[in-house]
């Protein structure tokens, strides 16, 4: 058995860590405007349907 020599560890870099973080906040706030859009779309069908139904 050979022992091979582990490379040395080194941090990421800024600007890496930087644009992951962008990243993540950008998905984030992109998911959370996809799912306020589609609640305010079921949340207005429901009360356009409650509403007809009332004025039967």
């Amino acid at each position: 058995m050979t022992e091979l020599a582990a490379p040395t560890y080194r941090r990421t870099p800024v600007w890496r860590r930087a644009w992951a973080l962008a990243g993540t906040s950008f998905l984030t706030v992109l998911t959370g405007a996809i799912i306020a859009v589609v609640t305010a779309f079921a949340i207005s069908w429901v009360v356009t349907t409650l509403s007809n139904l009332l004025k039967r």
